[in-house]
Formats: C-alpha cells, sequence, structure tokens
C-alpha cells in the first residue's frame, strides 16, 4: 500500500521489481499519487474467497506509470477486476508485456484490465486469458481519458463476455495488430455492440492488421500466457 501526498505532491520515482505478491484477503497492491512509478517483473496472484469486488492492482491518480513485464493471475471466485488504472496523468503512460489471467470468476462480472481516465497511455504486448466470467466479462474496459493506443495485444475471453468494450472511442487515437477473441457474440463495444471483429474495424475504422482466432497457450491456467505450437510460429499472429 503505497500513498503519495495528493495529485500535486506526488511521491516520486518509486520501483518495485522482481517481488512475489500473494495471499492477501483482499487487494494485492494500492497505488495512490505516485509520479514515475515503476512496477517491473512482479507475480500478483489472488486465491482468497473475499467474494465481494477487489483489484488485484489499483492505481489511483497516478502520473506517468511503467507497468510492465508483470504476470497477474486470479484462481478465487467472485466478483473480480485485474488491474485498475484510475486517472492515470502525466504524458508518458506504459502498460506493457504483461500477462494477466483470470478464472474461476463463473456467474460474476470480470475485467481483465479497467482503464479509466487515462491519459497519454502506450497499452501494448499484453495478453489477457478470461476463463470464466458472466457475459457482462470484459478483457479490456475503456472508459474516457485520451490519446490511448493499442498495439500487439492478446485480449482472449471464453467467457462468452466482450474481448474489449470502449465506452469512449474518441480517447483511442490507434489500435492494430491486436488479437480479439471470444466465445460469444460479443466481440467488442464500440458506439454499441459489435459481433465480431470485422464489425469491430468498421465501426472504428482501425484495427486492419488485427486477427480473431484460437491460440496455443503454454500454461493459461497457471499465468503462463506465452505462445506454444502452432501458434509460436503463426505469421498471422506477427505484430508491428
Amino acid at each position: 500500500y503505497m500513498y503519495g501526498g495528493n495529485t500535486t505532491t506526488r511521491e516520486e520515482d518509486v520501483v518495485i521489481k522482481n517481488c512475489e505478491i500473494t495471499g492477501q484477503y483482499y487487494s494485492p497492491m494500492m497505488m495512490y499519487y505516485l509520479e514515475r512509478p515503476q512496477f517491473h517483473e512482479n507475480y500478483v496472484e489472488k486465491t482468497s474467497n473475499y467474494l465481494y469486488s477487489y483489484y488485484m492492482g489499483y492505481w489511483y491518480y497516478n502520473a506517468d506509470i511503467s507497468l510492465e513485464r508483470n504476470t497477474f493471475i486470479n484462481t478465487s471466485p467472485g466478483y473480480r477486476f485485474g488491474v485498475y488504472i484510475y486517472q492515470a496523468q502525466g504524458t508518458d503512460n506504459r502498460i506493457v508485456n504483461n500477462f494477466i489471467t483470470m478464472q474461476n470468476t463463473s456467474n460474476y462480472y470480470a475485467y481483465g484490465f479497467y482503464i479509466y481516465y487515462a491519459n497519454n497511455l502506450n497499452f501494448s504486448h499484453n495478453t489477457i486469458y478470461m476463463d470464466g466470467g458472466s457475459t457482462t466479462s470484459r478483457g479490456i474496459n475503456q472508459y474516457y481519458g485520451s490519446n490511448q493506443v493499442y498495439y500487439n495485444n492478446i485480449v482472449y475471453n471464453q467467457t462468452n463476455g466482450y474481448a474489449v468494450y470502449h465506452y469512449t472511442p474518441s480517447a483511442v487515437v490507434d489500435m492494430d495488430y491486436n488479437l480479439y477473441y471470444s466465445t460469444s457474440n460479443l466481440m467488442a463495444y464500440w458506439n454499441g455492440n459489435r459481433a465480431d471483429l470485422p464489425a469491430f474495424q468498421t465501426a472504428s475504422g482501425m484495427n486492419g492488421n488485427s486477427v480473431s482466432k484460437t491460440v496455443s497457450f503454454k500454461a493459461p491456467l497457471l499465468g503462463d500466457l506465452h505462445l506454444v505450437s502452432p501458434s509460436e510460429d503463426d505469421t498471422d499472429l506477427f505484430g508491428t
């Protein structure tokens, strides 16, 4: 639990790296009022049976976040949010190269990444695996903000919910080379429900090089979302 002063006197240059954060009953990590925080190469696991809403990572009014190369895994039932970013401020917010697995959340809503009022955001090379949840589950749930880009992500939802839910399309300036997968007819929300990738591409005018297909992960229920054969050599999955 890291708590700076306020939005004008943030704690600066906090680095959390190569840690395991496990065993919490409620939320593993809560970060308030930090500037240039680096959360790199950590393992965060949530296993408790606390039923009501919680977040594996709660980031509140931080600026210039660097959230990179982490693994987040939820194996507990209930209302679940993976990583919640609220009011990401500053000029350079990076959510890059993270794995997040959300499982055992059947009959409840669950989000992988919840992006709320994020500005100047580079969201790239992340892999999100949703296994369990209701039709309201979402791999990425995005509200408000500005100047956001989404490149080279895999958003994989096996819960009959959305791959991505973009409530505020005007916040997104570009998306491409992503893989979106959903077992439902709710591939995306973009000024309305979009049943599949072609409908999402038409509505957004983006994602021209993105694809939708099944892929093979190494050990998704253990949080290892590296691709394995035949997906690791699949030219359809090349990014930019």
